[in-house]
C-alpha cells in the first residue's frame, strides 16, 4: 500500500493528493520516489509550473534535488515547494509550501494549511483525489 504522509494526514493509495478542478495538481509516486507538480496558468502565479518525468517548467525557476529517499522541488534554487522523504518502502513523508507562488497551500505541526482552512488527523483511502480544490 503507498501511504503519504502530509501535514498529520495520511493519505493511502490515492493517485494524487491535490487536484485542482479534478485536475492532479500534487502527486507523490514510489519505484523510485518522485513528485509531479502541475500548476496551471489560471492560478496566481500567472505562468504554468510543471514537474514530471519529462518536462521541468520554467526550467530557469525550477530546480530539482533527487536520491534514492528523497525529492525535492525548488523555485528559484531558494524556496522548496515540496521535499518527499521515503520513510519505508511504502510510505513517503510530504512537506508542501506553495506560498512562493501566490497559492496559499503549505503544512505546519498542526495540519495541512489549505487558504483559511487547516486538515489535521485525517485519514484519506482509495482516491483518484485525496482533496480537489476550485
Amino acid at each position: 500500500m503507498t501511504v503519504v504522509l502530509l501535514g498529520g494526514n495520511r493519505f493511502e493509495e490515492c493517485d494524487s493528493v491535490l487536484s485542482f478542478r479534478g485536475v492532479p495538481l500534487l502527486r507523490v509516486l514510489l519505484g523510485p520516489l518522485r513528485i509531479q507538480l502541475t500548476i496551471p496558468e489560471v492560478l496566481p502565479l500567472g505562468c504554468s509550473v510543471r514537474v514530471d518525468e519529462n518536462e521541468r517548467l520554467p526550467p530557469d525557476k525550477i530546480h530539482v534535488v533527487s536520491t534514492p529517499r528523497s525529492f525535492a522541488i525548488f523555485w528559484e534554487r531558494e524556496h522548496a515547494l515540496a521535499i518527499a522523504t521515503l520513510v519505508d518502502d511504502d510510505t513517503a513523508h510530504l512537506r508542501v509550501d506553495l506560498r512562493p507562488l501566490g497559492i496559499n497551500i503549505h503544512d505546519e505541526a498542526d495540519g495541512l494549511h489549505i487558504g483559511g482552512n487547516t486538515f489535521a488527523r485525517n485519514v484519506v483511502g482509495r482516491s483518484a483525489t485525496a482533496i480537489n480544490l476550485g
